[in-house]
């Protein structure tokens, strides 16, 4: 049944032609408000249906600029406000999309959050310019970026 409900998944969150199709998606399981970060770390059946049914999606088109020296994307504030995404995406669940392919789950947290997580994490920074996205090996003062070269190439501008 798992992997039934993972091709219901890609079937809907992948377009058939290669043009259409981002070679990035973030997928916020806006169905779901977490109580905790740990209970982001699934990817059960139930998981993978509220990411088929999600929302809220970002892409390459979402985005406006990307830092590979931090690891951050700025998403385009005419698209993403502040007090829109702090209410339908800062705390809820994610999977990470990169070709198709699942690359990481976890949470979407505050960069000034108290809750701490060991898992992989999309840390949202406020800014002066809109909204900063940093995917991160957890929530603590020690975390690092990761999926770096694999964001880097799907994010790059083309000429």
């Amino acid at each position: 049944m798992k992997y039934f409900l993972l091709i219901v998944w890609l079937f809907y969150s992948v377009n058939i032609t290669a043009e259409e199709t981002p070679q990035m998606e973030l997928i916020v399981l806006d169905l779901f408000t977490m109580e905790t970060p740990q209970q982001c770390d699934s990817q059960s059946e139930s998981f993978l249906l509220m990411a088929a049914a999600a929302n809220i999606r970002i892409n390459k088109n979402d985005v406006t600029a990307w830092n590979p020296e931090t690891a951050r994307l700025t998403l385009d504030p005419k698209k993403f406000t502040k007090y829109k995404f702090y209410k339908e995406v800062q705390d809820h669940c994610f999977y990470l999309s990169i070709n198709g392919g699942i690359v990481a789950n976890g949470a979407v947290l505050s960069s000034h959050s108290a809750r701490l997580s060991s898992s992989p994490t999309v840390r949202v920074f406020y800014t002066e310019n809109g909204i900063d996205l940093q995917l991160a090996s957890g929530n603590s003062s020690d975390a690092k970026p990761i999926h770096v070269d694999e964001l880097n190439t799907a994010l790059k501008k083309q000429p």
